[in-house]
């Protein structure tokens, strides 16, 4: 996979280095994409993934709902506990949860997306914030049924 190399300052003048994988999962594998398993019953997460999705310019995000077939088959296969958050699955297995599944979803949306991310960057604040969310998520939009 195609890798590049992020340079940033330390303290007393050193460098570190950090190398960043670019390649991400695809059902076709023709283009490379993150996908994310979501709960498709909540009306809040619905409503998230409809505004990613929208605002997602270069089509890099593929939603899945956690009740569908391929939803199940990657719960099943990533080990993802849906209870506890939806998840972004990259290309490498890896997977990313709470406030940082967030900011990655987010970093997709151009500005706007930077803006609503802000909360979500804040170290200590962020898993907080988004553990309250999960836990009234069914209460923050109201359901059209």
């Amino acid at each position: 996979p195609p890798q590049k190399e992020y340079r940033k300052r330390r303290p007393k003048g050193r460098r570190a280095v950090c190398v960043v994988s670019k390649m991400r999962y695809s059902r076709d594998m023709d283009t490379k994409k993150e996908v994310v398993v979501f709960d498709d019953g909540c009306p809040t997460c619905t409503v998230g993934m409809e505004f990613a999705e929208a605002h997602d310019s270069k089509k890099a995000l593929t939603f899945v709902g956690m009740n569908t077939e391929e939803g199940k088959a990657l719960s099943e296969k990533h080990q993802l506990d849906m209870s506890a958050s939806a998840y972004v699955v990259q290309g490498d297995g890896t997977r990313v949860e709470k406030a940082r599944m967030m900011v990655e979803v987010l970093s997709h949306n151009g500005l706007l997306g930077f803006v609503l991310s802000i909360p979500f960057r804040v170290p200590y604040l962020s898993d907080w914030l988004y553990n309250m969310l999960a836990l009234h998520r069914k209460h923050v939009t109201k359901s059209k049924v």
